[in-house]
């Protein structure tokens, strides 16, 4: 009986020893396969690990070179650990240590810059316009979550979308339900057009807007992917035509100072007044305003070709009208007021121009002290920008000589009027070859500077008096 007991434990100790020394790591091969962000070739077998007999685990160090989400897998004998790709991603580029431990297959990472758990993808989002996603960039319910698709690698991200209308249209995607995780994904211009099936870089720091075009007479079935495990992360748009639609107008519509310059923006949608004429009216603040009328809420064609400038004295309702059969041509109304910006170009060869206004018999000079400051000299002749009040008339006057009114070209808008309405109804300027055309209203026997001004006891010169020059002695 003794005999076997101690055959027993000598049978126990060898097979203890045994399973220590079983173990030959020169028997087996790891190595980490992953993102070229983390490793040293796309999905490669460079990154070997090695074994550390203390711990029993085998390791490696990589350095993730950006900020974006690297991911990998630990290929042992052969097998790849775990199912799913393990995702790190780092606050800036710094090492990490990966382990495998070969008696559960289980892997771990460490890292000083390593981002909490948290910040790590959940599910992914498209998110945009409302006419694509049924909500306006909205990321916080279940809907339009992406598919992760096993069989083409845990970093293929899909959404399909059906019944989509034609039009112009803008998404980009978000991670985890917030744009608060920092993890959202847009495009690398303003806006990232991408056409059918054409894959375009995309960047997880925000990003702008991606925009696609779905062209009239068809509904369509939209694919929408998003590819992070490329070197970079893309996205690409693939769209067909899965039947007809009725052909409507276009879609003309005002982006500006106003509404934030939202091409989308659906409020400011113009009335189709007649073929190629469109109008609108909308509430502007006073000030300045900028605005240009777009064509399908797309800035790919937009009028005119340099903002619109709108100067308004007091908050206003402004009807915008835009007639495609003339260039494109924009007309401007509001309600009625007394304040009116204009601009005023004379063509001279003058050395001075210089500008005045008058109510009524009173003239004014706006561009200066006479002789002195005259209006801008532009090449061929001259411009001011005036304001003018209800009833006011303009004056120029040429080195000190009235008249040669003929060459004066009004081509600024009133921020109330379209400008035929200002020349025909509200405001005149007079017109005439030498000063009596100017002064023809001025023959009340009254005496005037040559610059216009009235007095009452002329000394010595040159004066204008019923609309003629005169010498008072």
């Amino acid at each position: 009986m003794k005999k076997f007991f101690t055959l027993l434990c000598v049978a126990l100790v060898s097979a203890v020893g045994f399973a220590q020394d079983a173990y030959d790591p020169s028997q087996h091969t790891a190595f980490v396969s992953g993102t070229s962000n983390i490793c040293s070739g796309q999905w490669s077998s460079e990154d070997a690990m090695a074994y550390d007999s203390e711990s029993g685990l085998w390791k490696v160090t990589l350095p993730v070179k950006d900020t974006n989400m690297a991911m990998f897998k630990v290929v042992y004998d052969g097998g790849w650990y775990p199912d799913a790709n393990v995702e790190v991603q780092v606050s800036e580029p710094s090492d990490v240590e990966i382990t495998f431990d070969p008696k559960d297959n289980t892997v771990a990472f460490s890292g000083e810059k390593v981002i909490d758990v948290v910040k790590k993808i959940e599910f992914i989002v498209a998110t945009g316009s409302e006419g694509l996603f049924g909500v306006s960039w909205d990321v916080s319910g279940d809907h339009n979550k992406m598919e992760k698709l096993d069989n083409a690698g845990q970093g293929y991200y899909q959404l399909t979308l059906t019944d989509i209308a034609a039009g112009t249209y803008d998404f980009k995607f978000c991670a985890n339900g917030t744009w608060d995780s920092g993890l959202e994904w847009g495009g690398l211009s303003d806006p990232t057009v991408v056409g059918n099936a054409e894959v375009v870089p995309a960047t997880d720091k925000g990003g702008k807007n991606f925009r696609m075009t779905l062209d009239k007479g068809y509904t369509y079935t939209v694919v929408l992917t998003l590819d992070l495990m490329s070197e970079t992360p893309s996205v690409s748009a693939e769209w067909t035509a899965t039947g007809g639609a009725e052909i409507t107008d276009d879609i003309y519509s005002l982006a500006g100072t106003f509404n934030g310059w939202n091409q989308t923006d659906e409020s400011t949608e113009m009335t189709k007044v007649s073929d190629g004429v469109y109008s609108i009216t909308v509430p502007m603040p006073a000030g300045e305003n900028k605005f240009k009328v777009v064509k399908d809420h797309d800035w790919a064609v937009a009028y005119p070709a340099e903002d619109y400038v709108l100067n308004l004295e007091q908050d206003a309702d402004v009807t915008i009208t835009i007639d495609l059969n003339n260039d494109g041509a924009i007309t401007i109304a509001t309600a009625e007021c007394s304040v009116y910006f204009v601009t005023v170009n004379v063509q001279s060869d003058k050395e001075a121009v210089n500008l005045y206004a008058a109510e009524t018999d009173s003239w004014n000079q706006l561009t200066g002290n006479w002789p002195g400051a005259a209006m801008n000299k532009i090449e061929g002749g001259f411009t001011y920008t005036v304001k003018l009040t209800k009833g006011e008339k303009l004056w120029i006057i040429f080195n000190g000589e009235g008249g040669q009114t003929s060459n004066i070209e009004v081509n600024g808008v009133s921020h109330s009027c379209t400008l035929e309405y200002i020349l025909n109804s509200d405001w005149t300027y007079q017109t005439g070859t030498g000063v009596q055309g100017i002064e023809a209203q001025k023959l009340n026997g009254a005496i005037y500077t040559v610059a216009g001004q009235r007095v009452s006891k002329p000394v010595r010169g040159l004066y204008i008096q019923n609309g003629k020059k005169v010498v008072i002695k």
